[in-house]
């Protein structure tokens, strides 16, 4: 491993489910993102919290910049590009307080 980066974020949701974005931008790089929930306070019985990629962007060698979106309904946790150079992901809350983690781990190459 080359290195890693860990980026922490939340969110607050009421009676109606609203959905937090988040992105990283970074120099091109192999890349494997894992995303996790760390905590959840619910208020009610009728609470959640879900996170998920929404898209990553990666060039091409001649700097050409390509952002591949991800269905909202996937919910992919992992993903990973061997020219990574953005990230966007959320975290969607009903009646919780909940906080989630983003790692991003580097590499010489990914699959």
């Amino acid at each position: 491993m080359l290195g890693m980066r860990a980026q922490q974020f939340s969110a607050t949701g009421g009676d109606w489910a609203d959905a937090q974005t988040f992105h990283l931008e970074f120099p091109p790089a192999a890349a494997l993102c894992e995303l996790s929930l760390t905590s959840a306070n619910e208020s009610d019985d009728q609470a959640g919290a879900t996170v998920g990629f929404l898209s990553y962007t990666f060039v091409d060698p001649d700097g050409t910049p390509h952002e591949v979106p991800i269905d909202w309904g996937s919910r992919r946790s992992v993903i990973a590009h061997d020219r990574m150079t953005r990230v966007d992901w959320y975290l969607r809350v009903y009646n919780v307080s909940a906080a989630g983690m983003l790692n991003i781990f580097f590499w010489e190459r990914v699959w």
